[in-house]
């Protein structure tokens, strides 16, 4: 039952994100102070976060729909996020520390531990 509700409301925020990213660019990259001068920046980052974002979306809700199948979903998404959070830790190290990334790698580190934790509670067989 936990993990179901983690599940869900991690593929509630990746709909979210997805759907914002992806639909209203701008929108989505404006909290980050980054500018879109032209259209191919604009793509980028609707190509790059927003189809991210969504496909872990459907992959979590595809999860919750097909319970034979969580168990994989969650294994993607946790190794997914890990990359990500990977991403952050090693910019933090290579371009320093600003007041804007920081609650970037406390998000998705959080959502990681989320995952993780959903994972290590998986009920599995007793093997005999």
């Amino acid at each position: 039952m936990v993990r179901a509700r983690c599940h869900a409301l991690c593929a509630a925020d990746f709909r979210f994100s997805g759907q914002l990213f992806f639909l209203d660019s701008l929108e989505g990259i404006k909290s980050f102070r980054v500018s879109l001068s032209d259209p191919h920046s604009v793509t980028f980052i609707r190509t790059s976060l927003g189809a991210m974002f969504v496909g872990f979306a459907i992959t979590a809700a595809y999860g919750l729909a097909r319970p034979t199948r969580l168990l994989a979903c969650l294994w993607f998404l946790v190794v997914m996020n890990a990359c990500i959070v990977a991403g952050r830790l090693y910019s933090l190290g290579v371009d320093g520390v600003t007041p804007k990334n920081i609650p970037e790698v406390t998000n998705e580190g959080l959502s990681w531990i989320i995952f993780f934790v959903a994972l290590l509670v998986y009920p599995r067989p007793i093997k005999t």
